[in-house]
């Protein structure tokens, strides 16, 4: 997804609904994992936790502090994270990765996680040192989701805001190719050979671009021909 931000009105504010969603499924995780204490998700804030190293997928971002393994694991085994060995930390780290990876799944897109540079817009902690975060337009998206329906306008429809406006209709009979000195020798009585059949559909334009097809019509009561539309172009 772009980062760059959709329009959002002036004060927009992360819908309840946003966060409640969230926090609930972050709720299930954290329950299936952390035996004691479990963290929660906070309220989403604008910006992102000092300190923290991102890597994102799709324009949402997971945060966390540069042992946050060791200090996930520790949590989840209810353990301390400090004065342990090389050994045991590379163990909390093992026991942190798919914890991290089923977060990952709830709240993002498939996608391959990379480092990100750019900071996210907007962050929401889930205890100390883990946050998620997300890029300007991937939460400016989500806030658009959440913004009641847009009254119609007049003008949606071109048909009423158009309809009082004049157009110039007309139909060719057909064409003819002449040198200059044919159409000069030209004299009233002579007849003019054109390259349309009598039954042919006329083409009908509006305002000189092409329109429709039609037929020219008579009736015995009304001497002055008109048109009636055979094939419309779209």
């Amino acid at each position: 997804m772009s980062d760059a931000t959709p329009w959002l009105p002036a004060g927009a504010v992360p819908p309840a609904s946003l966060h409640a969603g969230l926090a609930a499924r972050v709720e299930r995780w954290a329950d299936r994992w952390f035996a004691v204490r479990p963290p929660a998700l906070q309220a989403p804030v604008r910006g992102s936790p000092a300190g923290l190293q991102w890597r994102g997928s799709g324009g949402v971002m997971i945060g966390t502090v540069v042992d946050v393994m060791i200090g996930v694991g520790a949590r989840m085994l209810d353990v301390p994270a400090e004065d342990r060995s090389e050994a045991e930390r590379q163990l909390l780290a093992e026991v942190a990765e798919p914890c991290l990876a089923e977060l990952r799944t709830l709240i993002a897109e498939r996608g391959e996680w990379r480092p990100v540079t750019t900071l996210p817009a907007w962050s929401a902690a889930i205890g100390e040192g883990l946050a998620i975060g997300w890029s300007a337009g991937h939460f400016a998206t989500l806030i658009r989701q959440g913004l009641p329906a847009a009254a119609p306008s007049p003008f949606a429809s071109p048909v009423p805001a158009l309809a009082a406006l004049r157009v110039r209709v007309g139909a060719a009979a057909g064409r003819v190719a002449m040198t200059v000195a044919d159409l000069a020798a030209l004299a009233p009585g002579d007849v003019v050979v054109l390259d349309t059949g009598v039954a042919d559909p006329l083409p009908i334009t509006l305002n000189g671009r092409a329109a429709a097809r039609g037929r020219v019509m008579v009736v015995a009561a009304d001497p002055a021909p008109f048109l009636k539309i055979v094939e419309p172009l779209g």
